[in-house]
């Protein structure tokens, strides 16, 4: 699987949870802790404004206006959809993936940026499911995509904080794998 492939897995697998996602579920807490389910949907969905923005050139501190922004309300999977498809345009366009950006996180590639964006779509549409008592199942081909693609990633990402100490891996399905390697049980 291609790289652009996997993160159109990814939004695929965040859009069926995310139209699950009632009004009334919005102040509910979520699998991620101090966060309820909207705060994981605001980050997720506007995580695709903010990287929309990398990609374009602007400075980290330039993002910080995105993270007061409802990017839930009134739609949540129209809010997703609404900065998911120009990213995904995006990233496909000649030269992206070689790009520097500048992430909070330190300087990146577009393909790291890319490795982050799935990783955030896939994770939280697990965060999701789990929140809301949906099927948490991810498409099987993108845990060993994100296993085989982005287990460096986290690792380093870890070191800044960005991911929880891993489970043990004793092996299993690739999606439990991965959520072991980024901190969920």
């Amino acid at each position: 699987m291609d790289e652009l492939a996997a993160l159109d897995i990814a939004a695929d697998d965040l859009l069926v949870r995310l139209a699950a996602v009632l009004p009334e579920h919005l102040d509910r807490p979520s699998a991620c802790p101090g966060w309820s389910v909207f705060d994981l949907v605001n980050h997720v969905n506007g995580g695709g404004h903010r990287y929309l923005l990398l990609l374009g050139g602007a400075a980290a501190d330039e993002l910080t206006a995105t993270r007061t922004q409802d990017h839930v309300r009134p739609d949540p999977v129209a809010a997703c959809r609404r900065w998911q498809e120009p990213l995904a345009a995006a990233f496909a366009e000649p030269g992206a993936l070689d790009r520097v950006v500048h992430h909070p996180a330190g300087d990146r590639s577009g393909r790291d940026l890319l490795r982050m964006r799935t990783l955030d779509l896939a994770l939280h549409a697990w965060d999701l499911a789990t929140s809301l008592g949906l099927d948490d199942a991810l498409d099987p081909s993108l845990g060993e995509h994100l296993l085989a693609h982005g287990a460096g990633l986290v690792e380093e990402l870890r070191g800044l904080g960005m991911y929880a100490q891993p489970g043990v891996d004793d092996g299993g399905p690739a999606q439990l794998r991965l959520l072991r390697l980024t901190g969920r049980a």
